[in-house]
């Protein structure tokens, strides 16, 4: 099922740029867009509510601006889903193995 996902068409008034497509995704995304190209993409279950409080909490892929809106650029959730938070191990396993390995460096 092929889903056909909106141009954003301007005018050549409107301060707003023009939203390139790249393999049928908006190189720049809302939250709703980026969260179901996760889910689609890269397998993440994620919500646009999920990466609204990732933000707030300074987490999750990086965000621009274009005016006051927040836009996820393709290539940096790409490069999140693929290099930086997403594996099967949970917050509370990372903590303890951080300190577990803190610990240990710090008897050295």
């Amino acid at each position: 099922m092929t889903t056909e996902l909106p141009m954003l068409e301007v005018s050549p008034m409107a301060a707003k740029p023009r939203i390139a497509v790249e393999e049928g995704w908006p190189v720049k995304m809302d939250r709703q867009t980026a969260a179901r190209y996760l889910k689609e993409k890269h397998a993440i279950p994620t919500t646009a509510k999920t990466l609204a409080n990732w933000m707030a909490a300074e987490r999750g892929p990086k965000i621009r601006y274009l005016g006051t809106k927040p836009f996820y650029d393709i290539a940096e959730l790409d490069r999140w889903a693929k290099d930086e938070a997403w594996n099967d191990e949970s917050p509370a396993r990372r903590a303890a193995r951080l300190r577990k390995r803190h610990h240990a460096e710090s008897r050295s």
